[in-house]
């Protein structure tokens, strides 16, 4: 079937299992229209975000959906690789963003539900991304490093990659964005908290607030390097 061979393992989900209110049987109807890379594959892919997440809220489904939307990205368009990569940073960032938030009411960290699931989902799909950084344009490898940077034990293979990129990028938003990166590749957790502090033009609710104090500097840093994502 077209589209489905590109995402093996579709079926083998029980997507009626994780409906929650979030449209889960709708998702691997989307993903297979998603391979297929229609006319109107921008609302299509906007229309799965909204099975995924909301106001940053994951459901049961939105883990499992990780190595499907990962599997997406190398018959895509640059474009909608960037539109994939950049998602996928995105739903990296929830669990640590979660972690640190000021206005969840818990005197400790608390991650928000399934965050870590998502979070974990991300790393196990990462592997074959960041084989095509040779081949990517500067776009996506700018997403590719944020992503590593996200998930330091399967992103250590372009550390010294994404080291380059940032210095190559340095005194710009995107080079000062992935000195956080790089640091937490070299697990610098104090030089990855210290260059997040330093990131201009953030607005304030996107450094690490109060709440960061009683996590660990990586994850603090983390939050910024996925809410701070720069355009």
């Amino acid at each position: 079937m077209s589209g489905a061979s590109d995402l093996p393992g579709l079926d083998e989900v029980d997507w009626a299992g994780l409906d929650d209110d979030g449209g889960a049987p709708e998702v691997p109807v989307l993903l297979r229209a998603l391979a297929r890379r229609p006319p109107n594959w921008d609302d299509l892919w906007r229309e799965l975000g909204e099975h995924l997440v909301h106001q940053g809220t994951c459901y049961p489904a939105t883990a499992p959906t990780m190595p499907f939307l990962a599997a997406l990205v190398p018959s895509a368009s640059a474009e909608q690789r960037e539109h994939l990569l950049r998602d996928l940073v995105h739903f990296s960032g929830l669990w640590p963003q979660s972690l640190v938030s000021d206005w969840r009411p818990y005197p400790f960290p608390i991650a928000a539900e399934w965050t870590q699931d998502v979070h974990a989902a991300v790393a196990g799909a990462l592997p074959p991304l960041l084989l095509r950084w040779a081949v990517e344009p500067p776009a996506v490898r700018y997403l590719l490093a944020c992503l590593a940077g996200l998930h330091p034990e399967p992103g250590r293979v372009v550390a010294h990659e994404v080291a380059v990129m940032a210095a190559e990028l340095a005194g710009t938003p995107r080079g000062d964005h992935l000195r956080i990166a790089e640091a937490l590749l070299r697990a610098d957790d104090a030089a990855a908290l210290a260059a997040a502090r330093r990131v201009p033009d953030l607005h304030p609710r996107k450094k690490p607030g109060r709440q960061a104090n009683r996590t660990s500097p990586a994850v603090a840093a983390a939050a910024v390097l996925a809410k701070g994502l720069i355009r």
